[in-house]
């Protein structure tokens, strides 16, 4: 599954928060995945091992960048840090994550929020607004590989690929170490 251009809002605005994303999806679930961001030149990825690494500055061609292996957080239930669209944030976000009661919100644009989990940056992304398969399957990966998991809000269980309509349903991405609530 490949998206040229996760984040067109932010290309547009040129804020630099965008991405080019390329996942593998195996039996309905995200395998492997790359988050490469242009403007930076991080390269995010979940290798063969199922371990997710952060390459910086991976756009130098005369050399490779530093090469680091991410993993969430530990999450402390009193201070969570959750990350939200810079695009497309809605009240019915923002009560989910009064929920929560984060000491810290930051926004940023495309797949970057699921790298923010999986690098220990933030805790939990919820996103209840409409997304696609192509939008979220590589991130999904890499934040699995470094210790989170993305989850149906109405259910709880992974979010899955290869479905007949490709909108994925409302969801949360977080470090696995984070206990979610219902309702």
């Amino acid at each position: 599954m490949v998206d040229p251009l996760d984040g067109t809002k932010e290309f547009i605005k040129k804020t630099g928060e965008f991405t080019v994303n390329i996942a593998l999806i195996v039996q309905g679930k995200a395998a492997l995945g790359v988050v490469y961001v242009p403007v930076s030149g991080d390269l995010f990825y979940r290798d063969l091992d199922g371990l997710s690494y952060v390459e910086s500055d991976a756009s130098r061609v005369e050399r490779r960048g530093q090469i680091a292996q991410i993993h969430c957080r530990a999450v402390d239930g009193q201070k969570i840090t959750a990350v939200k669209s810079a695009s497309h944030s809605n009240e019915e976000t923002e009560a989910f994550l009064r929920k929560y009661n984060p000491v810290q919100s930051k926004s940023a644009g495309s797949s970057l929020k699921f790298c923010l989990i999986a690098r220990g940056a933030a805790d939990l992304y919820p996103r209840l607004g409409r997304t696609m398969e192509w939008d979220t399957g590589a991130a999904h990966a890499v934040l699995k590989g470094a210790g989170g998991n993305v989850y149906r809000i109405d259910t709880f269980e992974e979010l899955e690929y290869g479905k007949e309509v490709m909108d994925n349903p409302h969801f949360v991405a977080a470090s696995n170490g984070l206990k979610l609530t219902q309702g």
